[in-house]
């Protein structure tokens, strides 16, 4: 479940070692979270909410032209 402030990220990394930093409401409890992303991650991943423990489901996807785009939604529980 999405709400409607959640959108897709766009990020142009430095180098592989760049971080994406980016805040996130957490589908669950709401609350304003920066999950530690590192610059050179692809696809899928699970991350557990800072705040209420809850699982994220996060994508992390890079374009052609190097433009990574980051979403979050509630992981299958």
């Amino acid at each position: 479940m999405r709400s409607e402030d959640d959108e897709n990220t766009e990020y142009e990394p430095r180098d592989e070692s760049d971080f994406l930093q980016r805040q996130f409401s957490c589908p669950y409890c709401w609350e304003t979270v920066e999950p530690p992303l590192e610059g050179d991650l692809e696809g899928e991943l699970v991350w557990d909410c800072e705040v209420c423990c809850r699982p994220w489901l996060i994508r992390i996807r890079t374009d052609i032209d190097g433009t990574k785009s980051v979403s979050v939604d509630r992981a299958q529980e």
